[in-house]
């Protein structure tokens, strides 16, 4: 599917570093990595846990004990496997854009796409 994907004009590939987005890299105008602090992302991740288990949000998997410590143990994966993704993506050069606010990623998206 990525491949029918990429051959488009306009696309957007999210998530979590996967070896199958790596293609889409070559061919994209930019490559937006969001690395928030990790506290604020543990602090997200508990937001979300709480909502979804008072069915103020819909979820996928069920807002368990279990699925909190997943998703608090993937926090520091991430930082863990971060250099390591960072130094790949500087194959890529100017392309890479890296923010540390979402609200900077989302400026950015708005000035470069949705303002032309």
């Amino acid at each position: 599917m990525i491949d029918d994907i990429i051959k488009e004009n306009d696309w957007i590939v999210e998530g979590s570093p996967r070896k199958v987005f790596k293609e889409s890299f070559d061919c994209c105008d930019n490559v937006i990595v969001l690395d928030e602090y990790t506290i604020i992302r543990l602090v997200r991740v508990f937001k979300r846990w709480i909502r979804q288990r008072r069915g103020r949000e819909s979820y996928n998997s069920r807002p368990t004990w279990d699925f909190l410590w997943l998703n608090i143990k993937w926090v520091f994966e991430f930082n863990r496997m971060k250099k390591g993704l960072l130094q790949e993506l500087s194959t890529y050069g100017e392309k890479v854009k890296i923010f540390k606010h979402s609200k900077d990623a989302y400026a950015f998206v708005i000035k470069s796409y949705l303002q032309a």
